[in-house]
């Protein structure tokens, strides 16, 4: 923290703009930043320009209780480099924001319990604008008691005050670094006696003889409820000034960096637009595949012939690597969305039928329509005639890591920026199979489908869909690097 937030709250009377300027004197003598700015809703501020004035700080006067007015404020601070900023009353402030709503939706004083919701949200503004911004900030607030019941004995019930709060909105103690009680009192009866030197009753023009230091029979006490700082934690200051809380200000990053609360960072992914958590979406979706695994299964092998349950156990294995349906129901939502799409593809060949399948004799995976309009465009690996299918289960190869994937489709897509012309969106990688035209430089197109390649979605895969034009989307990182590579030779050869 390398700025001075603090919080004063107190009754009428109690000191709070003195202390307060008091304070805002000390951090300009301290900083050399010789700028006050007030934020005034009382105008009590009028009545310290001469002392401030005298002390050779210019000070720069805002009278308003408007909550937009204040977010003004305080960034224009901000931007000019303003010492310290003193916002006196904020408790007209958090009224004004209430007000302002109640009017605007007729709530006639009735505010409903989703009302305060949308209000809180408004506020979280200040707040954040409050803790991030790089100016020393002291807010004062009017007091407010809090009160309890208090249960006797005969099961009545006394409603009693239990403590004293700021008036404002209820979270805004927790902000400040620094939370000072301002009190105005008088000497009580034992300090009397303390300094009168005797315990015995004296008689009453002799108590009424004696004042305080400063001249006043009140004496205005800060307690420091709160510091962050754990240097002055619980103590209380009669007539409280700069000095006192300099351990606090000592305590701060002054001149360094100040370091607030990265506001833009949420955690909104982690939920769907129904509000339902991520966990639980992830949970309902590994459900689904799996009842559409089993379903895909019981379609084309609905018999409980040795023959299909033999099929049923092949297929498995050589789909999910596994014939354990407990190991398949563990795996990853993304990993049974991506095997049930094998599985269809599989399923969609009319050679594997269950008699082959149990066998262990799978035929390639019919091509899908996007892979069939990619073939098109760039050339499908014709199989060896020759090759007989393997009647044995093979063992599943180590599949490559998706970072590697992207290293070599990345160098596949040098080549073809080499070579002929690729067209880079937003989101993904497009090629085109044509010769590049003047003008275009290939260095360039390299930096920008090396720039699109780093932003590759988690799941191994660009934006759906393959365009008329000849563009490629949607296809997974191993079939792209296969036909990326045999594009970039096409057009090497092309051009020789």
């Amino acid at each position: 923290m390398a700025y001075f937030k603090a919080g004063i709250l107190g009754f009428s009377g109690s000191g709070k703009t003195f202390t307060a300027t008091l304070l805002a004197e000390g951090i300009c003598q301290a900083t050399g930043n010789k700028t006050v700015a007030y934020f005034d809703t009382e105008t009590g501020s009028d009545f310290l320009l001469p002392r401030l004035e005298a002390a050779g700080i210019t000070v720069y006067q805002t009278k308003s209780r408007a909550f937009v007015d204040l977010l003004t404020v305080i960034h224009e601070c901000e931007q000019m480099g303003v010492g310290v900023l003193i916002i006196d009353s904020i408790t007209h402030v958090w009224r004004d924001l209430c007000d302002s709503y109640d009017k605007k939706l007729h709530r006639n004083g009735r505010m409903q319990f989703q009302d305060w919701l949308i209000i809180k949200g408004e506020w979280r503004e200040y707040t954040d604008a409050y803790i991030n911004s790089k100016v020393h900030i002291i807010v004062c607030g009017r007091a407010g008691y809090e009160y309890d019941y208090d249960f006797n004995e005969d099961g009545s019930k006394d409603l009693i005050k239990t403590d004293v709060k700021m008036k404002v909105e209820s979270e805004f103690g927790f902000e400040p670094s620094l939370v000072i009680l301002m009190e105005r009192t008088s000497e009580t009866k034992d300090e009397i006696k303390e300094f009168i030197g005797r315990s015995d009753r004296k008689a009453k023009d002799a108590k009424a003889s004696h004042r305080p230091e400063i001249g006043s029979k009140w004496i205005h006490r800060a307690y420091v409820l709160k510091d962050r700082t754990d240097t002055l934690n619980g103590q209380i200051f009669d007539y409280p000034t700069f000095e006192n809380f300099q351990p606090h200000f000592s305590a701060l990053n002054i001149g360094g960096t100040h370091l607030g609360v990265d506001t833009t960072r949420t955690s909104e992914d982690r939920f769907t637009v129904n509000g339902k958590p991520q966990w639980k979406e992830r949970q309902d979706l590994a459900q689904i595949a799996l009842e559409e695994i089993e379903a895909e299964v019981v379609r084309a092998m609905p018999g409980q012939t040795v023959g299909e349950k033999q099929a049923k156990i092949n297929l498995l294995f050589h789909v999910f690597g596994t014939a354990s349906w407990k190991a398949i129901q563990g795996m990853h939502c993304d990993i049974l969305q991506s095997k049930l799409k094998e599985l269809r593809a599989i399923l969609s060949n009319s050679e594997n039928t269950p008699e082959n399948m149990s066998k262990g004799q799978f035929a390639p995976p019919s091509p899908s329509p996007l892979q069939q309009q990619a073939n098109e465009v760039f050339g499908a690996e014709s199989p060896d005639p020759t090759q007989q299918p393997d009647s044995t289960i093979p063992e599943q190869p180590p599949q490559p890591s998706e970072s590697d994937l992207q290293a070599e489709l990345c160098l596949a897509c040098v080549k073809i920026a080499n070579a002929g012309k690729c067209v880079v969106t937003d989101d993904a990688v497009s090629f085109r199979l044509s010769t590049a035209p003047d003008g275009i430089d290939p260095s360039k197109l390299v930096e920008d489908i090396c720039a699109t390649l780093s932003s590759f979605p988690s799941n191994g895969k660009v934006m759906p869909g393959v365009s008329q034009a000849g563009e490629l989307h949607g296809v997974p990182l191993q079939l792209a690097l296969g036909r990326a590579k045999k594009a970039a030779a096409a057009l090497a050869n092309r051009q020789q």
